[in-house]
């Protein structure tokens, strides 16, 4: 998987809030959770930094929104 291709795939934090599901830090915890098991396999380093930013990013809006 190449850079591009594995920053495209990173999600955002309106991507997951849109979805929803966001009611309780249990379901913003099921969120970090979710989002950041994708971002253990992308192995470019800036990708994957962007994508564990974007994890903490939507769990901080998951979290400011309850």
């Amino acid at each position: 998987m190449s850079q591009a291709s594995a920053a495209t795939s990173v999600p955002t934090p309106e991507s997951s809030l849109s979805q929803g599901q966001l009611k309780s830090k249990s379901s913003c915890d099921k969120l970090y959770k979710s989002l950041s098991k994708g971002c253990r396999f992308i192995p470019a380093p800036p990708a994957r930094a962007a994508c564990w930013a974007a994890a903490a990013a939507s769990y901080a809006a998951c979290l400011a929104a309850d």
